[in-house]
């Protein structure tokens, strides 16, 4: 009767290989879903790839969506590619490669925030970079005060600073809730402001922030939603790796904006 192959027999070497073959499979395919962390904004999105000692590397954004990277990572080929959940500018975008890792501020082609990174599940880990994070009302407090619609900024007293955020803020509020249409006056004020700098059909121009701020109001109702759940602890992980990580509860600001960290 024939006998079991012993240790470093046929038998041992023919699955050997097998494990070895497995093994070159498993981290080829981790070379092409390496990490990804992002941000979102309503105008543009900010994307982290991790490559450690990354070298030649090379970048490729298409209108659709498409990103796809080739770059060598501790001395191994790296080849991702992979579909944003919308389409892009890639002609107002831009990345900065750095020795660990590739940095993207990547400009949406339409305004509003994205309920997930991708347009399809990804094989690796999507996470939110709460560096870089910033919550749609203080984003939103600082589009309004660059566009002048809330008069002259508050200086030289913090607590009435925070005090104007509060009533913009239940003001926004307010409209999404009772699904009133955008403030046509903020409109107007926006449109004229951009018809000045570039010129063009203002009506048209008046047409497309109109049908942006509709989006937004129903837009700025679901992420508010979510983001109260965050922060009472009732959230869970999303599909594809994302949003596993519970968002920080938020604090009180002890200024009169919205702090953000250095971005790219």
């Amino acid at each position: 009767m024939a006998g079991r192959a012993g240790f470093g027999g046929a038998g041992a070497g023919r699955g050997l290989a097998g494990v070895l073959a497995l093994l070159a499979l498993a981290h080829a395919a981790a070379a092409s879903t390496p990490p990804l962390l992002w941000a979102d904004r309503n105008d543009r999105l900010f994307l982290t790839v991790p490559l450690p000692q990354m070298r030649d590397h090379a970048v490729a954004l298409t209108p659709s969506g498409a990103l796809a990277v080739n770059a060598t990572s501790v001395g191994e080929a790296v080849a991702l590619e992979i579909a944003l959940a919308g389409p892009i500018l890639p002609a107002e975008s831009r990345w900065v490669a750095r020795e660990h890792k590739l940095d993207f501020a990547i400009a949406k082609a339409e305004r509003g925030r994205w309920a997930a990174l991708l347009a399809a599940p990804y094989a690796g880990v999507v996470k939110t970079d709460w560096s870089k994070y910033v919550d749609l009302d203080d984003e939103l407090d600082e589009e309004e005060k660059r566009a002048g619609v809330r008069g002259p900024a508050v200086e030289g007293s913090p607590g009435f600073a925070r005090a104007v955020d509060d009533y913009w803020r239940r003001k926004r509020a307010e409209r999404r809730d009772s699904g009133e249409l955008p403030d046509l006056d903020t409109i107007a004020k926006l449109a004229e402001r951009e018809h000045e700098r570039e010129g063009g059909d203002f009506n048209a121009i008046v047409q497309r922030l109109w049908e942006g701020a509709k989006a937004d109001l129903s837009v700025q109702r679901r992420v508010e939603e979510e983001e109260d759940r965050w922060a009472d602890g009732e959230g869970g992980g999303g599909g594809g790796g994302e949003g596993g990580a519970k968002k920080p509860r938020r604090r009180k600001k002890k200024g009169g904006g919205a702090r953000t960290r250095d971005e790219l």
